[in-house]
């Protein structure tokens, strides 16, 4: 009984506290970016978008680090944050389902390739799974997958056939609500499968409003010290 009640406070209480200070300790960091940056900080990391905590990883991961291509499953407040702040040169492409919300960001961004696609039945890995349709990825060096609706068992599976077929050995790959059933048993099969084909990944996990698993392979190690 006892471990019960302890495993219920812990869930119920600690843990969302815990994770609350997180968020409001990375708002202030964020918010302190934007004015180092010189970015209007007009974003609203509330609900369903990212929480602070994924977009003080952006924010950092792209003033800090070299990034050639950056890669999104779903677009919301990290899409607007990227297309903001990424330097010339650094190709952006993002992928949304729903075509009203992409009309209705599509015309906020400038530097995006923003790709409309709706779901379609997919196998890949021996896994049954919805996803986007005519999905061409180039090579990248970070992928952001919060996208597209997140299910039960599998979620959001297009980012392993779509990291195990990626031919650079150095990346980072944040898969967000990865606290949620359906998105740990995605991040388990793509680190098995990179780890499969020789990648020698770090996974590691960072706690704001939601949770973010990163995925980190050779120069990009160091972000999971970000936290």
């Amino acid at each position: 009984m006892k471990e019960r009640l302890r495993g219920f406070l812990r869930w119920n209480v600690v843990d969302p506290i815990a994770d609350l200070a997180n968020e409001i300790i990375f708002q202030r960091i964020f918010d302190q970016q934007c004015i180092n940056a010189g970015i209007r900080n007009d974003f609203y990391p509330v609900g369903a978008a990212a929480c602070h905590t994924l977009m003080y990883l952006v924010f950092r991961v792209l003033k800090e680090e070299k990034v050639e291509t950056i890669v999104e499953f779903g677009s919301g407040q990290s899409t607007l944050l990227i297309d903001r702040i990424k330097v010339s040169g650094t190709h952006h492409v993002c992928f949304e389902e729903d075509p009203a919300w992409h009309a209705h960001l599509k015309g906020q961004l400038h530097g995006c390739d923003y790709r409309q696609r709706d779901l379609v039945k997919k196998v890949a890995e021996g896994v049954q799974y919805e996803g986007y349709g005519s999905l061409d990825v180039p090579p990248f060096d970070v992928m952001l997958v919060d996208g597209p609706r997140g299910v039960d068992r599998r979620s959001r599976f297009d980012c392993v056939p779509t990291a195990l077929a990626n031919p650079r050995t150095d990346y980072l790959i944040v898969v967000d609500d990865a606290d949620r059933p359906g998105e740990r048993e995605t991040v388990k099969h793509l680190v098995d499968g990179l780890r499969q084909r020789g990648d020698d990944v770090k996974l590691s996990h960072a706690r704001g409003r939601t949770a973010q698993a990163l995925i980190t392979a050779g120069r990009f190690k160091r972000c999971a010290y970000y936290f």
